[in-house]
């Protein structure tokens, strides 16, 4: 703490030492990623003055105890949770799938993306498995990412090359079995 005051009330006790009234909030800035800045109300009716040290408990907290994130989770509604240290869990976000209006007018920009363009109209982002959008799998591994009509020209390219290859050698062994006979 920087020694600054966080913030202001007050307190009225009766003559016996009892509080009668009293407001009193804490306003905290924080810098460690949560939200800032935090208000906090002060519930002063259990607080008593007697002739003796001043000793202030927390009787009731409405909050968890600290924690860090340990693990996240998607499910089939593409709800991503948060697991954290104190066994809480929480939903963080929802992943969206983009819609389009006419999917075959997006233009391609290279491998497996593509763009919007005037064609393919404006995106619509929904959850999963609403209005035309596809599923999620939770821990899915997918099977492929290629494009297959490049790896089969590849593959294509490759049989060709090995059958000239094949071929030279031929030609090659053929040549020199008619050196040979030319010897004799």
């Amino acid at each position: 703490m920087s020694g600054n005051p966080v913030g202001s009330g007050t307190v009225q006790f009766d003559a016996n030492g009892n509080w009668q009234s009293g407001t009193g909030t804490l306003t905290l800035t924080l810098t460690n990623g949560a939200q800032s800045p935090q208000t906090i109300d002060i519930d002063f009716q259990r607080l008593t003055q007697v002739a003796a040290d001043t000793t202030v408990g927390a009787v009731f907290q409405d909050g968890l105890a600290a924690a860090t994130l340990e693990s996240i989770s998607v499910d089939s509604r593409g709800v991503i949770s948060g697991i954290f240290s104190n066994g809480v869990t929480r939903p963080l976000a929802q992943v969206a799938i983009a819609v389009f209006p006419n999917p075959e007018g997006l233009q391609r920009v290279g491998d497996n993306l593509f763009a919007a363009s005037g064609n393919s109209g404006l995106a619509r982002f929904l959850p999963p498995s609403i209005g035309g959008t596809g599923s999620i799998q939770s821990s899915g591994i997918e099977a492929s990412n290629v494009e297959l009509a490049r790896e089969l020209a590849q593959v294509l390219v490759a049989q060709r090359s090995f059958q000239a290859a094949a071929r030279l050698v031929l030609a090659a062994d053929d040549l020199i079995q008619e050196a040979l006979n030319l010897r004799r």
